[in-house]
């Protein structure tokens, strides 16, 4: 078990929680502020160009369609890479007690733990390298 904060974001009807280590920026951008670099869907932000994922795609989760022409994204950061993780709605900050999925689970892609809000709620804590990965794995777009 290990002790961290957490960003509680949501993506389909399921909340996750992302490393706050991780997280370098939240931003609301506008669809057309989207771009497409080499194929994919991207942002600029200090003047570089920010490949972007949706999260509820990664995840292989349905998508929620959005209804304002507002984006909620979370910059996430790990070895100097950095992915644009397109959320549904970012839902607070928690301290978060991760625990291991168990042997059955390990493999399960973009995945590292769970946790339970003070709710009772369990949730999945997010492997920000995997989903980094993941991304990277995706076709482009059309």
């Amino acid at each position: 078990m290990a002790s961290s904060h957490g960003l509680l974001v949501k993506a389909g009807e399921q909340i996750f929680a992302l490393p706050l280590s991780t997280v370098e920026r939240m931003l609301h951008v506008k669809q057309s502020d989207i771009t497409r670099v080499e194929g994919k869907e991207a942002i600029t932000y200090r003047n570089k160009p920010i490949a972007l994922a949706w999260l509820a795609d990664l995840l292989e989760l349905p998508q929620n369609p959005q209804s304002s022409g507002q984006l909620t994204i979370v910059i996430v950061t790990v070895a100097e890479k950095r992915l644009g993780l397109i959320v549904d709605d970012l839902v607070g900050e928690q301290e978060i007690v991760m625990k291991n999925l168990g042997k059955q689970l390990v493999r399960v892609g973009g995945i590292a733990g769970a946790t339970v809000l003070g709710s009772g709620q369990v949730i999945l804590v997010l492997h920000t390298a995997d989903l980094i990965k993941l991304a990277a794995r995706t076709k482009p777009c059309p």
